[in-house]
């Protein structure tokens, strides 16, 4: 009975300072020191989306403005959205512009030349370089 709870303790003794050797080497809240040369860059300016002029509230007006529901599909009531997908190049020209989904009637056609016809976007950037980026716009189609 002796030996075994001698034993015991033993093994827990033995656990225990093990355990702290190991937690020795470990330091969490050391800085750690960059090179004079690495200079650290906040995360907000390492990349920057791309942009419609004027930002999102344009873009809504621009949309709003500009699209030009075809006659089948207002005489016959069809609304929904078209989601449209487009690239922009390093200037922020539009190209390969494409319906992703279908609500017929002429809206996917009407939508895509709503794009196709947009001004330039601020393009994106990447580490002080402009970047080709993709990009999807919804384009809703609502009778008032």
């Amino acid at each position: 009975m002796k030996t075994s709870i001698f034993f015991a303790c033993f093994f827990f003794a033995v656990s225990c300072l093990s355990y702290a050797q190991s937690m020795a080497f470990i330091d969490n809240t050391a800085p750690v020191e960059k090179k004079a040369s690495e200079k650290e860059v906040p995360l907000h300016l390492q990349f920057r989306q791309p942009e419609f002029p004027g930002g999102q509230e344009a873009l809504s007006e621009y949309i709003q403005a500009h699209l030009e529901y075809p006659a089948l599909a207002e005489r016959h009531g069809r609304e929904g959205a078209v989601v449209v997908r487009f690239q922009l190049d390093e200037t922020g020209k539009i190209s390969g512009v494409t319906a992703e989904n279908a609500i017929g009637m002429g809206c996917e056609e009407a939508a895509v030349a709503l794009v196709r016809n947009m001004p330039n976007w601020k393009p994106a950037m990447q580490g002080g370089r402009y970047i080709p980026a993709s990009m999807r716009v919804p384009v809703q189609f609502r009778l008032y």
